[in-house]
C-alpha cells in the first residue's frame, strides 16, 4: 500500500530532510493553480495530484477544467498519478469530465463517491483498473457506515486496485486492502495531543511510562527536544513522529482480503 500524506508544511519537510525520511506527497491543484512552477522535495518519493474539487465547492470556486488540463500536461512528469475533476453532487457531470480527458488523451484516476448509484462504479471498473473512493466528508459517515460499504466493494471488484481518499481512521487504513491511501491523521498530533502508538491514536497522557518509550527516546535524541517540548510544544515533532508511525502500514499486503468479512481484526 503507498501512503500518501497530505497537509505537510515547511517545518515539516525540514524536519523530515533532517531525519532523512522520504514521504508519498498528495498536492492540491487547487491550492497551486496560480503559482508559476512546480516545487519538488527531495525527501517526496511520489507525487500525487488531486483537483481540490471538494475545497473548490467550500469556497464556491469553480476549476476550469481547460486550465487543470494544461496543468496536468506541464506539470505531469512529476506526478505518479492525478486525480480527475469531480463535479461534487453531479456524477452525470463528473464522467462527462472524464470523457473530456480521455478526448485529450489524458487517463485520470476517477473517484466513486459514498452514496452514488453503484452503476457508476461499475462503469469506471469496466474501463479502469484504479479507481478511487471518496465523498465520505460531511455525509455522517463513521466508522460502522463505511465497513459496510467497503466490505461490499472490495469483495465485489476484486480486480480493481483501490484508492482511498481522506481514509483518517487508522481501522479503516489497516482493514481494508488498499492499493494507495492519503490521510492528514498524522495531524492529530497537534490537534489533539494525540500519538500513534502501536498502530493506533492514543493521548500521550494515556500513554504509561512514555518517557521509556525506546523508539521515541531514540526519535528525541536525533532532533534534539526534551520529551517535555515534544508533549507540550513542538507539534511539528509529534506531526513528524506520527508520519514515521504511519509509514508502517505501508507494509500492509495489499493482496489479502481474508479479513474482508469481518468487523476487524485491530
Amino acid at each position: 500500500m503507498d501512503l500518501y500524506f497530505s497537509a505537510v508544511g515547511k517545518k515539516h519537510f525540514e524536519l523530515l530532510s533532517k531525519l532523512d525520511i522520504s514521504i508519498n506527497y498528495l498536492r492540491s491543484y487547487f491550492e497551486m493553480r496560480k503559482k508559476q512552477n512546480f516545487v519538488t522535495h527531495d525527501n517526496v518519493s511520489k507525487y500525487f495530484l488531486d483537483s481540490g474539487a471538494y475545497s473548490a465547492k467550500n469556497l464556491n470556486v469553480d476549476i476550469d477544467i481547460d486550465e487543470y488540463i494544461e496543468y496536468i500536461k506541464k506539470h505531469k512528469q512529476n506526478f505518479e498519478v492525478f486525480a480527475g475533476l469531480d463535479v461534487i453532487g453531479d456524477v452525470s457531470a463528473s464522467v462527462d469530465n472524464l470523457l473530456y480527458f480521455e478526448d485529450k488523451n489524458l487517463y485520470p484516476l476517477p473517484t466513486f463517491h459514498y452514496g452514488e448509484d453503484e452503476k457508476y462504479l461499475a462503469y469506471y471498473a469496466d474501463k479502469y483498473n484504479y479507481i478511487a473512493l471518496g465523498g465520505m466528508a460531511g455525509q455522517g459517515t463513521g466508522t460502522n457506515q463505511l465497513i459496510p460499504w467497503f466490505q461490499k466493494i472490495f469483495s465485489k471488484y476484486t480486480e480493481v486496485f483501490f484508492r482511498g481518499f481522506g481514509i483518517t481512521n487508522i481501522r479503516l487504513i489497516k482493514m481494508f486492502p488498499w492499493h494507495s491511501v492519503d490521510s492528514t491523521t498524522y495531524l492529530n498530533g497537534s490537534k489533539y495531543g494525540h500519538i500513534i502508538y502501536d498502530g493506533t491514536q492514543i493521548h500521550y497522557s494515556k500513554l504509561s511510562l512514555i518517557d521509556q518509550w525506546e523508539e521515541l527516546t531514540e526519535y528525541l535524541d536525533k532532533i534534539k527536544i526534551t520529551l517535555h517540548d515534544f508533549k507540550y510544544s513542538d507539534s511539528t515533532a509529534r506531526d513528524v513522529f506520527n508520519i514515521i508511525q504511519m509509514k508502517k502500514f505501508e507494509k500492509i499486503c495489499e493482496n489479502s482480503i481474508k479479513n474482508i468479512n469481518q468487523q476487524s481484526i485491530f
